[in-house]
């Protein structure tokens, strides 16, 4: 993630809404420990959702009880198997991932998304979209 983030640094940074936000996410990203580490250091939403999706090219849903959304890659096209995470907010802090029916309808997509994405990633709105839950 933190290749992705470097590489692509101009579309991170007004994604985040300037400098200071990019570095923030680069630090929380470029810290490695073996014992763990602080709250500072966790993953956060919605900050790291685009770049979670576009890294590992797949659809993040985050099912919390404040906001719910649906992150899609930025810069990538749909692969031919698609791959939906959902993941749960169960607490202030602590994310898990969760297993949805089917048929279930998964958060709609972020609404910046299809400002910042590139034309490569338009594909994944018409796969996407049918499945949200408006």
């Amino acid at each position: 993630m933190l290749t992705e983030l470097r590489e692509y640094k101009e579309l991170y940074t007004y994604q985040l809404g300037g400098e200071k936000s990019y570095k923030e996410l680069e630090r929380r990203l470029d810290f490695f420990n073996e014992y763990g580490c602080k709250r500072i250091y966790w993953m956060q939403f919605p900050e790291m959702g685009p770049l979670f999706a576009t890294t590992f090219n797949c659809v993040i849903c985050v099912l919390s009880p404040l906001q719910s959304f649906t992150y899609l890659p930025l810069r990538l096209g749909p692969p031919a198997n698609v791959q939906i995470i959902p993941i749960v907010l169960y607490d202030e802090f602590h994310f898990m991932k969760a297993i949805l029916k089917h048929d279930a309808l998964i958060p709609k997509i972020v609404p910046w998304w299809g400002y910042l994405r590139s034309k490569d990633a338009a594909g994944w709105e018409p796969l996407i979209k049918t499945k949200c839950d408006d």
